[in-house]
């Protein structure tokens, strides 16, 4: 694990080792360069693998080759061995050695072979080839902009590449308007105007003389066979998920797991306590008493106690004002999704114990936990009714005040009725955005909507939808989110804010030869009749005690709604001043502030939206008003 970057087309020794000390919470246990034709390559190291020899950059035989890799191959002992058979002398026990012989191999198409996380970057001095990689989901992070005269820059994350100074700290309005719906920026789109986020299972090559070319080299598919129903697909499940999280305990240092409580963290606790791990388990929660049903520490301490693990508990009360800029610092980019804050707590208590932690990120879209696939399906049915009368439902449903709590039956009711008087994609992005058309547009000053032209998120959203290989709405659903919220919110989250605190933070569930696996079985196999997860839920009924297969999905949440109704309340003001708004230009002040009253007062539940503009405000802080790190 650790943070990469470089350029190609110039040569500037400086300005690399300003990107690359940008990065040093990546990688804190050392540094390596590459000054070559093709490409200057730098990287910060956090030792995982062969603590004493795997230094990076790693090259080839003959040393024309270098490569740096941020992630994990964790088939690497397999390929380790047929590039061995092939002829290929090894230097290191490192797993990033493979990709070096492997591209020897194969060139461009090397990465469709490697199964872990990653992005990584390989310059070859032959050809003059820069070739970017990044792993099919989308685990690691890696952006990328032009230079001057046809040259390139790449970073793990978006701050290095602002070192350079032909690098504008310009907002991009397109962007900004896709976070306030969403939560996050969307791939391929940065924050910044210039640059791009490489998209999940893509490569980019940079070649003397030719076009730039970003090329897909993998998609979730359904495979062309799967094991039989019943007990045999159980246990080809079973046997799946083993394989899988054994293959993410290769490590030379020790290993911990996240424990929610919930299902996903609960399963990857059981395999790794099956396949022989010593287990470290860490739960977080909350101290006030009014907080607690956010809580799911008892049963994350009944799973704990199951498999025998070392287990820490974490109860917090968290001061915004401390937190929010540094959070917003490591984002790189405004980023919304509340549970980051809880997210770089528990990975600041881990990392002071542990370098890797395993956690439960991508159970619900790889098997089905989102209740809103169930309300995707109901939805089919509901749009049987004729179009005036889901129009009324709609237009009654809007008049009706919200709660605040997300989980509130009646704000379910609200948006299942709003979304359905639209087609089968638009019902179903509404209930994945935070704010619609109408509501943005009354927040957005008249500069904001004048930059506004064509909605190319939207029309991306669409065309993954529609492309999911499915006619069924369920299959539609899981691809969406596993194309657009998964790599965009979940994974950008894990990754920046735990290597924050450089600890190295694993996905076994979003291994992708598991997405291809479920994916390719019928839907009702993670979408039954009124149960989410069916199939997992049937093979993870012998390990996991009864409470858990149980209890009600929660969440990895914080209790927003509450807190900016009082302890974060004055920060939650002092970002969002009337003064502060104005000086910006983004948004009507006036609009912004009653808002924020609405909220407070009960008549509307807009804790997501509230706490968006916060970050972007915390954000512009540390990014536009004054670059430099916290």
């Amino acid at each position: 694990m650790c943070g990469i970057c470089g350029f190609a087309g110039f040569q500037d020794e400086g300005l690399l080792r300003r990107m690359t000390e940008l990065l040093r919470h990546r990688g804190p246990d050392s540094e390596g360069f590459h000054l070559g034709a093709a490409a200057y390559l730098g990287m910060r190291r956090l030792s995982i693998i062969d603590l004493s020899g795997g230094s990076q950059p790693i090259y080839s035989e003959d040393g024309k080759v270098a490569v740096v890799c941020n992630g994990e191959i964790y088939n690497f002992a397999s390929l380790r061995q047929e590039l061995e058979a092939k002829g290929h002398a090894f230097k290191t026990d490192s797993d990033t050695e493979v990709i070096v012989h492997l591209y020897e191999e194969e060139g461009e198409g090397f990465p469709q072979r490697l199964e872990g996380m990653f992005a990584c970057a390989v310059a070859d001095e032959r050809s003059g080839r820069l070739l970017l990689a990044r792993d099919p989901v989308g685990i690691k992070p890696l952006y990328h902009c032009a230079a001057p005269g046809g040259g390139i820059l790449f970073a793990s994350e978006m701050k290095s590449l602002l070192q350079a100074p032909f690098v504008r700290r310009e907002i991009d309005p397109a962007a900004l308007d896709a976070y306030l719906r969403y939560l996050y920026v969307p791939e391929p789109l940065a924050i910044f105007k210039g640059i791009s986020k490489l998209p999940a299972g893509h490569v980019l090559v940079r070649e003397p003389g030719r076009d730039l070319r970003v090329r897909k080299y993998w998609e979730l598919k359904k495979l062309s066979k799967v094991p039989g129903a019943g007990p045999e697909r159980e246990e080809a499940l079973s046997a799946l998920l083993g394989a899988t999280v054994k293959s993410h305990l290769m490590s030379d240092v020790p290993l911990g797991v996240f424990l929610s409580g919930g299902l996903d963290s609960g399963a990857v606790t059981a395999l790794m306590a099956r396949a022989g791990a010593r287990i470290r388990t860490f739960s977080i929660g909350f101290a006030d008493a009014a907080e607690r049903s956010y809580n799911e520490l008892g049963l994350a301490a009944l799973v704990a106690d199951r498999f025998g693990a070392a287990h820490t508990e974490i109860e917090v009360s968290p001061d915004a004002a401390d937190l929010i800029p540094k959070i917003a610092w490591h984002f790189d980019e405004p980023h919304a999704d509340s549970s980051a804050v809880v997210t770089w707590l528990i990975c600041r208590e881990a990392a002071k114990s542990i370098k890797v932690a395993l956690t439960g990120i991508g159970g619900d879209e790889v098997f089905g936990g989102y209740p809103r696939y169930m309300g995707a399906r109901a939805a089919g049915l509901y749009r049987g009714l004729p179009l005036a009368l889901r129009q009324a439902a709609a237009g009654a449903a809007a008049r009706l005040p919200e709660t605040g709590a997300s989980r509130d039956w009646l704000n379910w009711a609200k948006r299942f009725a709003r979304g359905g008087a639209q087609d089968e994609f638009g019902c179903y992005d509404s209930w994945t955005r935070a704010a619609d058309r109408g509501l943005l547009d009354g927040l957005y000053s008249k500069d904001m909507k004048a930059s506004l032209n064509e909605d190319a998120t939207e029309a991306q959203r669409r065309a993954f939808y529609l492309e999911a290989g499915s006619e069924d709405v369920v299959d539609r659903a899981q691809y969406l989110d596993f194309k657009t919220y998964l790599p965009g919110d979940l994974l950008m989250m894990a990754d920046k804010m735990s290597m924050a605190s450089s600890l190295e933070l694993r996905v076994p569930l979003c291994d992708r030869k598991l997405a291809e696996f479920m994916y390719s079985l019928p839907p009702e196999e993670r979408v039954g009749a009124g149960s989410l997860k069916s199939l997992l839920r049937r093979v993870l009924r012998p390990i996991l005690p009864p409470q858990v297969l149980a209890a009600r999905k929660q969440g990895f949440m914080i209790p927003l709604p509450l807190w900016l109704k009082g302890r974060w309340l004055p920060w939650a003001r002092e970002l969002l001043s009337p003064q502060t708004v104005k000086r910006r230009g983004w948004f009507d002040p006036a609009a912004v502030a009653r808002l924020l009253d609405e909220h407070v007062s009960s008549h509307h539940g807009r804790a997501d939206l509230i706490w968006a503009l916060m970050m972007l405000e915390a954000w512009q802080r540390v990014y536009i008003d004054e670059f430099k790190p916290i």
